[in-house]
């Protein structure tokens, strides 16, 4: 059909139907091109009649027209025509339907297709489209509905326009997308069936006289005779036979022949013949004939019909085989099929739904479909099929259970829709049933199954969390709150990473892209994350990636507290790797099970005591605060009566702001301690001290604490039995080397000392003896200068009042050059101001190096200490001949002001730099004998740690000191340099300065080729 149609040619399809008492009879539809006066193709006609009977075509075609009119009115899809502002010219009821109104002519009344659109853009995209290609298919747009709500349609629209191309009316289909398919398909046809009135009957009609003079052709009969509408009017079939050519001749003669004997007849006669076509071959055509009489019984004429009858016979045989196909369908389909009158009583059904009832066919047939089904079901199928009937449901679906003989329940689905008679009024109720009652079994065994799982998670004690694609967490059995003391609700949509510890980060991190990388493996993970109360819970657990399985769609982990098991497990292996390091020096052993002591029970400080001669004595600290006194008076603390009770017990103080101690002891009042856990020392028979760990918040220690406490009270006993041996062995070879290092010590001191001194002494004495002539000039210049420059004013108003002057002066005027000498003065003057500024800053900062107060601490700023350095040692950085010189870079943070010795300080900033010079120089001078110069750089840093202590590191780039001799830099009287240019004792003396007067931290850090740098840390307070 779609190569005729495109071909501009006849199609004929032939259709098999079946009277109500089950007889057939034949339908032919007939699709014909129809052609304006100059032959062009302006639209296509389609025409069925019944070829059982040609007296009964004219009824058939009635019905037939009948029929399709009704359809358009019935149809599920909507039907238009438009005038080109948007005017609707006729609509079906499923248009008016589809859009909320009451009927089509209300439609057609208040509607028009330019404001049914939601986006006014889509009605131009729409109108330009369709302007462009003629037509439009398959336009989805989203329109209004009467009521104001909207809906989704999909439109096939195309332009109908006049022979002189304007455009007549806009026609198409409107479907639902969800029906779109089939509205489609009613549509496009729908245009073809209402212009069925219009045709005439399908076969190859012509009308003669009773002279047999041609009258009236259709547009078949002259397509197959190949005539136009002026070849044939007037003329007998003799006249045309004799015009036509050998083809055409022998068709009219054949039906000449036969002329008489319908006359005869007086009736309907019919014959066969083979017809050649004007496309080439031939066909079999039904020739029937109808006489025509004038009331007076003469003849008026007769009516020719000729059908092709080929197509028919051929299907014939397929029609039979296609019925027994799709009887083999209903009889073999595995889903249960019913048909049923509009009361719901089954007059056929397929076995599958006979096996699924229990039931025969003959058991079933005129059984009501309701008595079938569970009682508490009937009444809703009852209503929703009464619907249906009725026509306010198109088709419905519902689960129902059905009682088989049995008397077991099966359930089904079922699919009902009406089965419409040709007058398009419902005739039976077709019922499809799929037996779903596995499904229901498996859903409700699904459901028990469920109801156990939630048991098991609402009641385990591991915690099982559900993650989302991006980390959030969706769910939290309950137990987390007895774990981590979150409310499930309230760890709901946070992200996981933010409550994980930060250093466990990488490692959980790490394990998540295995997750995610790995759907459906199991993936171990472990990390601390953390309370409600802000404090450390480690976790250890299984996660799968569930993200793909739809009933879950997360990240499943189920994890269990390990921090009990893990803390003992780090403290085992803390305690084991800290006495695998003892050495043989008792006094490190006991600070390293000091420190052991604090980190393990997590307290802000731990200390070691020893009780003798009414004082207490702290031996070792760990965190202990920068004031806390290393010896004290032993009345009132703890530690003491811990000692003198002397008990191998742990002593527990949970809450100690409410002890007496929060009265006696010094330390719980000026540091705010609120917990203590501390065990005696024993020695011998005797307690000689107590090791204590001290928490400034509240803590219950635990009995694995107590334990730990215990154990490191033991150690720390045997290492003070092994110390007071070893003591009395090395007490006089310890006494002598004591002696000799004093002797040292105070010799190095005091040739430095005396240095410095004389030193500062000089460089006091210096600014002094400077700063008093310099203060003169510079308090007078500024006077000079007003007086210089009033001078100067009176002489330029001499020059305006006397421009004329005697020429004696101005010749003396032009000797001195007036003019230069009035504009360069005042710039002499300028100069020297800004040297005296010069002078007055260098005395200041010989002043702040010299320091005479060096021996007290106070407040300084160790930027300007540093600057002070450098400009004394200016002259040794600046360029000289045969002398680069040596760049200083200075990259200081923002530091805050210190308490500290700035005398001594300077002294070591002195000895830093000198010696950074010194090595400079001497790698300058190698560099020139090696023609590999580079240029010789200072780099000073500064910055802040924790807001706790600053850093400040001085960095050359020699080459640098040998591993083996850095170990010994900071040793009295050990030096790199040659013999004659260095003591020895300048970085032992800043190592003592920075060490002992400052608690701070002097480190050497150099690599051959390298450089050397010297990093300087000193506590704030």
């Amino acid at each position: 059909m779609r190569v005729a149609l495109k071909e501009q040619h006849d199609c004929k399809v032939v259709l098999k139907n079946y009277r109500k008492d089950g007889t057939p009879f034949w339908n032919e539809l007939t699709i014909s091109p129809v052609r304006d006066s100059s032959g062009i193709v302006t639209h296509f006609i389609g025409v069925q009649a019944d070829i059982t009977d040609r007296k009964q075509a004219e009824e058939a075609l009635k019905q037939a027209e009948a029929k399709y009119r009704s359809i358009f009115e019935n149809a599920t899809e909507g039907i238009f025509q438009t005038a080109p502002d948007g005017r609707y010219l006729s609509a079906n009821q499923a248009l008016a339907r589809m859009y909320g109104y009451d009927s089509p002519s209300e439609l057609i009344a208040k509607c028009s297709a330019k404001n049914l659109y939601a986006d006014r853009t889509r009605r131009a995209s729409f109108i330009a489209e369709i302007s462009k290609n003629g037509s439009l298919k398959e336009f989805e747009s989203c329109v209004r509905r009467k009521d104001g709500s909207t809906t989704w349609i999909s439109e096939n629209v195309r332009e109908v326009r006049g022979e002189g191309g304007e455009l007549l009316y806009y026609e198409g289909t409107v479907a639902e997308i969800a029906a779109r398919k089939q509205a489609e398909a009613a549509l496009r046809n729908q245009q073809y069936w209402l212009k069925t009135a219009i045709n005439a009957v399908p076969d190859a009609i012509n009308l003669t006289d009773s002279e047999g003079r041609w009258l009236i052709a259709n547009d078949c009969a002259l397509q197959l005779l190949g005539w136009e509408t002026s070849d044939y009017q007037g003329k007998t079939t003799a006249e045309l036979a004799a015009a036509a050519d050998p083809r055409v001749r022998e068709i009219l003669l054949t039906w000449q022949e036969t002329d008489e004997t319908t006359w005869e007849a007086g009736t309907l006669t019919s014959s066969r013949q083979i017809v050649s076509l004007p496309t080439g071959g031939s066909n079999l055509f039904e020739v029937r004939k109808v006489p025509l009489f004038n009331p007076d019984g003469s003849r008026k004429g007769l009516a020719v019909a000729g059908r092709d009858i080929t197509q028919e016979v051929e299907a014939d045989a397929a029609l039979r085989d296609s019925e027994q196909r799709f009887r083999a369908i209903f009889e073999r389909a595995a889903i249960g099929m019913v048909v049923a009158t509009l009361e719901g009583v089954a007059i056929a059904t397929n076995p599958a739904f006979q096996a699924m009832l229990g039931r025969s066919e003959a058991q079933l047939r005129g059984v009501g479909l309701d008595d079938c089904a569970h009682p508490e079901d009937a009444p809703v199928s009852r209503q929703l099929r009464q619907q249906l009937v009725a026509g306010s449901r198109e088709a419905y679906q519902i689960e129902k259970r059905y009682l088989r003989q049995d008397g077991s329940i099966r359930w089904g689905r079922l699919s009902a829709s009406v089965i419409d008679s040709s007058q398009g009024t419902p005739q039976f109720i077709l019922q499809m049933v799929e037996d779903i009652t596995d499904r229901k079994q498996a859903e409700s065994a699904l459901f028990q199954n469920e109801a156990k799982w939630r048991s098991l998670i609402l009641n385990s004690s591991d915690i099982i969390t559900i993650l989302d694609a991006s980390g959030h967490i969706v769910y939290e059995s309950p137990s987390v709150e007895r774990v981590l003391g979150y409310e499930p609700y309230e760890l709901a949509g946070q992200i996981a990473l933010d409550l994980i510890h930060p250093d466990d980060l990488p490692s959980v991190i790490s394990d998540g892209e295995k997750l995610i990388a790995n759907p459906g493996d199991p993936i171990a993970l472990e990390g601390r994350f953390r309370r409600a109360d802000g404090s450390w819970c480690f976790l250890e657990g299984v996660g799968i990636n569930l993200l793909a399985d739809p009933a879950v769609k997360g990240i499943v982990i189920n994890s269990r507290d390990m921090t009990a098991r893990r803390q003992a497990e780090y403290r085992l292996s803390k305690i084991n790797e800290c006495f695998l390091g003892f050495t043989t020096d008792a006094a490190e052993n006991i600070q390293r099970l000091t420190s052991l002591a604090g980190e393990l029970l997590g307290g802000s400080s731990a200390i070691y005591s020893r009780l003798g001669g009414g004082l207490l004595h702290a031996i070792t600290t760990w965190q202990a605060p920068p004031d806390y006194p290393l010896v004290d008076r032993a009345e009132g603390h703890i530690c003491t009566d811990v000692c003198s009770k002397g008990s191998d017990r742990a002593v527990a103080i949970p809450d100690l702001q409410n002890t007496i101690y929060a009265q006696t002891d010094p330390a719980v009042i000026r540091y705010q301690l609120q917990s203590y856990l501390g065990q005696a020392v024993r020695l011998g028979d005797n307690y000689v001290g107590a090791v204590c760990v001290v928490y400034t918040e509240s803590i219950a220690p635990t009995e694995a604490d107590c334990k730990l406490i215990g154990i490191i009270a033991g150690a720390i006993g045997v290492e003070e039995e092994r110390a007071a041996a070893a003591d009395r062995d090395r007490q006089k070879s310890q006494e002598l080397q004591t002696a000799l290092s004093d002797l040292q010590q105070t010799q190095m001191q005091l040739v430095q000392t005396e240095k410095m001194s004389s030193l500062g002494q000089v460089l006091a004495g210096i600014a002094h003896e400077i700063n008093n002539p310099v203060g003169f000039v510079a308090g007078n210049l500024c006077h000079v200068r007003g007086y210089v420059l009033d001078l100067l004013e009176i002489v330029q108003v001499y020059r305006e009042e006397y421009p004329n002057p005697p020429a004696k002066l101005q010749q003396q005027a032009d000797d001195i050059d007036l003019e230069f000498l009035a504009e360069d003065l005042p710039k002499l003057l300028s100069s020297m101001q800004t040297g005296c500024e010069r002078i007055v800053e260098i005395i200041q900062t010989l002043r702040n190096f010299s320091r005479a107060d060096e021996a007290k601490i106070k407040t300084a700023d160790i930027h300007e200490g540093l600057e002070s350095t450098l400009l004394m040692l200016n002259t040794r950085l600046k360029a000289k001949a045969k002398w680069q010189g040596i760049k200083v870079i200075k990259e200081y943070g923002e530091l805050p002001q210190i308490n500290c010795h700035p005398g001594l300080l300077n002294q070591v900033f002195m000895n830093v730099l000198a010696n950074a010079i010194d090595a400079l120089e001497e790698s300058s001078s190698q560099a020139k004998d090696t023609a590999n110069s580079i240029c010789p750089t200072i780099t000073i840093q500064t910055e802040t740690i924790d807001d706790k202590s600053i850093l400040i590191r001085i960095k050359d780039n020699g080459q640098g000191i040998p591993e083996d001799q850095i170990v010994r830099l900071f040793d009295p009287f050990f030096t790199t340099k040659p013999v004659g240019k260095g003591t020895g004792l300048g970085l032992s003396i800043s190592h003592q300065i920075v060490v002992e007067k400052h608690n701070g931290k002097l480190q050497c850090l150099s690599e051959p080729g390298k450089g050397t740098e010297f990093i300087i840390e000193i506590p704030i307070r």
